[in-house]
């Protein structure tokens, strides 16, 4: 006969083929294959695909953590039977209001542990977990095999008591809170997990059961799995960025933009919640810090600190983007920044631990800020050479710029505007030959209405020498004595465009064309004799990369003293938010980074997902 024979090979060969899809492989490995009963299997037979069973019990889990988050159950215990370990894991709130399950309130044992007479190889033992006999000796008595099972459901009986009563110790006076019961099975074809899943249900019936779906991956943990789903659930509260409030006369300081509204849903989808654009002022040495904020539960007209992010980058404009990642914890993205050589280091993103997430509670440090608003005098360097709707553009950002000046409409009062227009020499040499004109047109500081129609009939310059522009004559400019400069008053200098001074040319240094000293001496010399704190704003930051290694250099040099204070990307920034870091970096105001735009994600509202 064999039936019998045939009967045994097949089912150990079909639990050595749901052990093999646990383990995520293609195929039955020689360990296992090894312990199949009147073996070997055939290496012929086609290894079936792993078809997973679609999720079930979300919606009903979902609808537990929106209760507990809206305080209508005060604990939830879920318990995970999985191929390797046996866990619990309470899930409360934390003081903000966010689903918390920490590795404090987890508990997990492997199966080993729970039934220590389990073989102790770890092919025997899997392929006797998912229900295969195999080859191997018998377990327990060989002349009492009987009370194995029997064994086996008191000792599954007593782990999951031990559990209850463990993670109900953990939990305190809480235990006789309002609660309920989550079984999260991974893996419910195999025949012992079966068991637990049934031992666990007469002796606790859950309210819900979790399996199918993204429970197949045991890689990712229960308290991982728990935090991936309560990002589906509406929030208690709103989350909030801090920066600065840069309204003269506010009665605060810092200004709390919404990233997450109340009863909206973050989502699992790992979409951002918004995307930010930052202003980065002062020194980048000590990073720049993002503080995500809440209302305190117990005083709502109280900021809580929920999560704090140091970014250390280049001061200038920057886009990020917000991710809700956990239940409260906000992490950010690079999107763009205006770098000014491609030698710097990349910005990097350090998350800052608070002491402890559910019961600390850190002030929002108040930025300084100047009792009356500081009024500031702007330059606008514009270059003029280039093709029609470059040049239109550099030319429209400095007359919006200066219309922002003028209407009041960044809610700062401006000083003067002076502006300087410098194209390229129609001979291509920079030298400054008798009856060559200046290269630089110029109208000095006047009234921000007055510049804004002075150069109203400027307009596009042939472009002569693709790699630099007579910024060297800009710079004496700014060296001299040819302009109007106020003592009294700070004074921006906004360079608008992509070219660099000219360089040396054979034994010739072109930056001694107009004084006696190099461009970058001029340009020091001016930022120590007016007080100038210098903005650059591009249209191609990347251009430095499209040059070869010598002229990439120089252009980065040029970057690099022309946005000493901040880097702007033409096309995404706007007049307005030049303006506003301008007057931070000219105050020298500490604190948090500007927040200049803030963009949540589309169709984001109470009760939906964006």
């Amino acid at each position: 006969m064999t039936e019998y024979p045939d009967a045994a090979r097949a089912h150990d060969h079909a639990a050595a083929i749901r052990v093999a899809h646990a383990r995520r492989l293609d195929h039955v490995p020689k360990d296992l294959a090894a312990l199949v009963r009147h073996g070997p299997v055939d290496p012929n037979l086609p290894f079936p695909a792993f078809v997973p069973e679609p999720a079930r019990g979300r919606t009903a889990v979902l609808t537990l953590l929106t209760a507990l988050t809206a305080r209508e159950l005060d604990l939830l215990l879920f318990v995970e039977i999985g191929t390797e370990h046996l866990s619990g894991q309470w899930v409360t709130l934390d003081d903000r209001g966010f689903v918390y399950a920490p590795s404090a309130n987890w508990s997990r044992q492997s199966w080993s542990a729970t039934v220590p007479w389990l073989p102790a190889d770890d092919a025997t033992r899997d392929l006797t977990l998912a229900g295969g006999v195999g080859t191997r000796p018998s377990l327990g008595s060989a002349t009492e095999p009987a009370p194995l099972r029997t064994t086996a459901r008191r000792l599954l009986r007593d782990y999951a008591a031990m559990v209850l009563d463990e993670l109900g110790a953990q939990a305190g006076a809480r235990a006789r809170q309002a609660r309920a019961l989550v079984l999260v099975e991974r893996r419910p074809d195999w025949a012992w997990c079966a068991l637990a899943a049934r031992e666990l249900t007469e002796l606790v019936p859950p309210v819900a059961i979790l399996r199918g779906g993204e429970l197949y991956d045991e890689s990712v943990r229960l308290p991982t799995l728990i935090e991936r789903m309560a990002l589906d659930v509406p929030v208690r509260h709103a989350v909030h960025l801090v920066g600065l409030d840069l309204t003269p006369g506010a009665s605060t300081r810092e200004r709390y933009d919404v990233l997450l509204r109340r009863g909206a849903i973050p989502g699992s989808d790992a979409l951002p919640l918004a995307e930010v654009t930052l202003g980065l002022h002062g020194a980048p040495r000590d990073g720049h810090e993002l503080r995500v904020v809440g209302p305190d539960p117990r005083a709502p007209a109280q900021w809580r600190e929920a999560d704090r992010t140091r970014l250390t980058a280049s001061p200038g404009e920057a886009t990020v983007a917000a991710t809700m990642t956990a239940p409260g914890r906000v992490e950010f993205t690079w999107i763009r920044g205006a770098a000014r050589r491609t030698d710097d280091p990349p910005p990097v993103f350090e998350r800052v631990e608070p002491l402890d997430r559910a019961t600390t509670s850190t002030p929002v440090p108040r930025p300084w800020w100047p009792r009356t608003a500081v009024e500031c005098d702007v330059l606008c360097a514009v270059e003029l050479g280039g093709r029609p709707a470059e040049t239109g553009a550099r030319l429209d950002f400095v007359r919006a710029l200066l219309a922002a000046m003028g209407d009041g409409s960044t809610g700062f009062g401006w000083g003067r505007a002076c502006v300087l227009g410098y194209q390229d020499h129609p001979l291509g040499d920079p030298q400054p030959w008798e009856g060559v004109p200046d290269p630089v047109r110029r109208v000095d500081f006047t009234t921000p209405n007055a510049a804004h129609a002075a150069i109203g009939d400027w307009t596009r310059t042939p472009v002569v020498d693709r790699f630099a522009a007579p910024l060297e004559r800009v710079c004496a400019v700014l060296a001299g004595t040819e302009l109007d400069w106020s003592p009294h008053v700070p004074t921006l200098v906004v360079t608008v465009g992509r070219r660099r001074p000219h360089p040396y040319v054979g034994n010739l240094d072109p930056a001694r064309a107009y004084t006696d000293n190099r461009w970058d001496e001029d340009l020091a010399r001016s930022r120590a004799a007016h007080r100038t704190h210098h903005l650059l704003v591009t249209e191609d930051p990347a251009y430095p990369t499209t040059l070869d290694d010598l002229s990439a250099r120089r252009t980065e040099q040029a970057w690099r003293l022309f946005g000493a204070d901040g880097c702007f990307t033409l096309g995404h920034t706007t007049p307005a938010n030049v303006l506003r870091f301008g007057n931070a970096t000219a105050t020298a105001v500490t604190g948090p980074p500007l927040l200049l735009d803030v963009i949540p994600r589309a169709g984001r509202g109470p009760g939906e997902r964006g």
